[in-house]
């Protein structure tokens, strides 16, 4: 299905990925306030680039000027008369530079130029969408992940690919990050729909590569014990998520009277 209608809460209103990692770290107050669209997501420049890297890699025929967004001309000012003018009649679609252009082209070119890389993305299934009943709390779960292929052991990796900054696809500079951005859940979450649909738990890795040259490329796998934590907390938010439902109390967060340390560095700063 449309990646947009997959995203609309109202056309697909499943529990996904994001919505347990809001109620594991906000509160269902903050969920319910995402699906009732008074929440909007803020669309950063990096992740502007990161869907249309996916579009350009993973989907061709949907990458184009246009189709999927406009190059801005060389030399344009976009505080000039002309460049406001071009800017207003352009404004339907994203817009980027050339050399943002030209950066898209240099991932491309990177992640088909890791062994590992290319098979992945010439031997599956990209964008699939995937819909399964968990077992324990009735809820429908939805996921979507960038590639499935099934390699040659029989085994059925899932992959999603990622854009990050130079010296992101650094093993430890990922791993704060996947903490941050809570991608442990994507792995745990998304691994357990497709056990139920088809009965074997895939893996999960990430195709990370940086936006600025020289490219870098890495897969990565995250591991057992932070996929475990992962799976323990987005089970507790399902049952939270349906309690919050059935009962329509979408509570936010605690009103008693909390104690809170200050950071050891602004405690420190005072020490003699």
């Amino acid at each position: 299905i449309p990646d947009l209608l997959y995203h609309d809460h109202k056309l697909a209103p499943d529990i996904s990925r994001g919505l347990v990692v809001e109620m594991v770290t906000k509160s269902p107050a903050h969920v319910k306030a995402i699906i009732d669209g008074r929440i909007k997501k803020k669309v950063t420049p990096a992740m502007e680039m990161g869907t249309l890297m996916d579009k350009a890699l993973l989907e061709p025929d949907r990458f184009d000027e246009g189709v999927s967004h406009w190059v801005r001309p060389e030399g344009m000012k976009f505080t000039t008369t002309e460049g406001k003018a071009w800017k207003a009649a352009h404004d339907n679609l994203p817009i980027i530079t050339q050399e943002e252009q030209g950066d898209i082209d240099g991932m491309i070119e990177s992640v088909m130029a890791h062994h590992k890389g290319r098979i992945i993305v010439e031997n599956s299934v990209k964008q699939e969408s995937a819909f399964c009943i968990h077992p324990d709390t009735g809820l429908l779960r939805k996921c979507r992940p960038d590639t499935r292929m099934m390699d040659n052991d029989g085994q059925l990796p899932l992959a999603d690919l990622k854009t990050t900054f130079i010296g992101g696809a650094s093993p430890a500079v990922w791993s704060a990050h996947c903490a941050r951005m809570g991608y442990h859940y994507q792995d745990s979450f998304y691994t357990d729909i497709y056990k139920d649909l088809i009965g074997e738990r895939p893996f999960f890795i990430f195709m990370v590569v940086e936006r600025k040259p020289p490219y870098a490329c890495r897969i990565f796998q995250i591991h057992h014990e932070g996929i475990s934590v992962a799976r323990e907390r987005y089970r507790r938010a399902l049952d939270q998520f349906q309690q919050c439902k059935s009962s329509g109390n979408w509570p936010g967060y605690s009103q008693e009277i909390e104690t809170i340390r200050l950071p050891n560095w602004e405690i420190k700063a005072f020490d003699p």
